[in-house]
């Protein structure tokens, strides 16, 4: 009888099911505010400060504003924060006790206290990139001022279709005008400009094609190559083109020039161990495109790493045994055999030729590496210490390299970026707004000047410009406390905007596309 109950209990243990709800957040704008009334926003919390019913009202439903935004700005991928957030409820009810604090013991509102209390702890607890902090502490002051608690209509945009109602009185009059909302929004409302809805269609669009890609049949086309036969071929492409390594002993007496103290310029130790990094680099490609070819025609087994690589190849996708220990990059393979390609010319005519006038700040593994060779070397000739200088940003009127034939006399010119976000205005020598499906512009050759960390770099027009590595902005945290993927902030000129428009505009440069 023991036997049977213990047998009838474990069936009936795994007869037993369970259904998981899972609540998604709201997709738009328009659901998110309908959400936030729903859930957090009710009439009883509605005409709970009667003392400031004025401002509380109106600050709550600026809050609900805020909330949904930042929430939505995800969906841009970096133009919108560089790594999305998981921000969720308990950040918006934690915010809102917050509020209804300050102004139940204040008659006015105390703002540095409240957007300190909402932007740093509450919200801004969860965020890691300094830039993206930026980001937020300025969108959260397009709904925390003044303006806002002035009688009348507070309008978010332009047209005045997104705004603080007048009347804020009665929670159903405003429930009744998010019902009237728009179904979609266009990326204006977030602070971005038009296109970024063309970079999220197409990031969208190229995840899908990518799905179908990876699941389509493998299988010879009628008349046409074996799978086999295609990888093979773009292999030994591959092998044929590859270059030599470059020949430390070939270099110009310019290159590695030792100073009248005994020790190397600090650019030729930069070189140097660029070289040593591409030259590992070429010699993986060689040895792994050999065996590849090896293992295709079967003359030796086809290893789980030999066929990641060629399934990789298949889809026009660097193998991530190439990834390991090379440069960040997104292109896809056969362009980012090109960039590896010129990266090696780069520091072969270096190597050879001397200092070039211009530097190919794409061109490096390192950026952060040379650019911290030309303050050292600002810091040598000038007996300062190097933790005293930063560099100053000139955008030269020098459209391409080929044009420059001097390099400066102090620090140096660089060339190689992309503005995305926005544009470089070449008449105005300014930061100004894209034009329409323009996603990204070259930009000038750039003279850093080194000077003192006291000398003045920047003012009130002035938009600290961050660079990066790739369109992905997002890297892994490096030793310094910043993202592997972040170079340096450029001072660029804000133009007609004043830098907080570029901020909520996502402005960056990076090195290098993404084809």
């Amino acid at each position: 009888a023991t036997e049977i109950s213990i047998m009838n209990a474990v069936f009936f243990f795994k007869d037993q099911s369970g259904i998981k709800i899972v609540k998604e957040p709201p997709k738009g704008l328009k659901a998110n505010l309908r959400d936030s009334f729903l859930l957090a926003v009710t009439p009883e919390l509605w005409e709970s400060c009667p003392q400031n019913a004025s401002n509380w009202k109106r600050l709550l439903f600026s809050l609900s504003y805020f909330h949904a935004i930042i929430q939505e700005r995800r969906r841009f991928g970096p133009a919108g924060w560089n790594i999305p957030y998981e921000w969720n409820q308990s950040d918006f009810s934690a915010s809102i006790k917050s509020l209804f604090t300050y102004l139940s013991d204040y008659e006015g509102v105390p703002w540095t206290a409240l957007q300190y209390m909402t932007g740093v702890i509450n919200y801004g607890g969860r965020v890691t990139d300094f830039l993206d902090q930026r980001c937020l502490q300025t969108i959260l002051g397009r709904f925390f001022n003044d303006e806002v608690t002035r009688e009348g209509q507070f309008d978010i945009t332009a047209d005045g279709v997104y705004c603080v109602p007048a009347n804020v009185n009665n929670i159903d009059t405003v429930k009744e005008y998010l019902q009237n909302l728009p179904p979609f929004e266009q990326p204006e409302l977030f602070g971005l400009h038009s296109n970024a809805d063309i970079t999220y269609n197409r990031a969208t669009s190229r995840k899908q094609l990518q799905t179908l890609l990876s699941v389509q049949p493998r299988t010879r086309s009628e008349g046409g190559a074996s799978m086999e036969e295609k990888v093979l071929e773009q292999a030994a492409d591959f092998a044929r083109r590859l270059p030599l390594p470059v020949d430390k002993s070939k270099g110009h007496e310019e290159t590695y020039r030792i100073t009248p103290d005994g020790t190397m310029i600090s650019l030729g130790t930069v070189i140097s161990q660029e070289i040593d990094v591409f030259n590992a680099i070429i010699e993986k490609l060689r040895a792994t495109l050999i065996e590849l070819q090896r293992a295709i025609k079967g003359e030796v087994v086809m290893s789980a790493k030999l066929e990641r690589m060629f399934n990789a190849f298949l889809l026009g996708r660097v193998p991530d045994n190439w990834h390991e220990g090379s440069y960040l990059s997104l292109k896809p393979l056969a362009s980012w055999f090109d960039d590896t390609l010129s990266r090696v010319e780069f520091l072969r005519d270096w190597n050879e030729g001397g200092l070039p006038p211009s530097f190919w700040i794409s061109g490096f593994f390192f950026p952060q590496g040379f650019l911290t060779g030309v303050l050292q070397t600002h810091a040598r000739a000038h007996k300062m210490p190097i933790n005293d200088i930063k560099f100053r940003t000139h955008v030269t009127h020098y459209q391409s390299l080929d044009q420059v034939e001097l390099p400066p006399d102090s620090g140096v010119y660089i060339h190689g970026l992309f503005m995305e976000g926005a544009r470089f205005n070449r008449d105005t020598m300014a930061v100004d707004e894209s034009i329409k499906g323009e996603l990204y512009t070259s930009m000038p050759v750039i003279w850093l000047e080194p000077v003192s960390r006291s000398a003045v770099t920047s003012r009130a027009d002035t938009y600290a410009c961050p660079l990066y590595k790739t369109s992905a902005r997002a890297g892994a945290l490096s030793t310094t406390g910043l993202s592997t993927n972040f170079v340096l902030s450029l001072d660029l000129d804000a133009g007609r905007n004043p830098p907080e428009h570029w901020v909520l505009r996502g402005v960056a440069l990076l090195c290098m596309l993404d084809d």
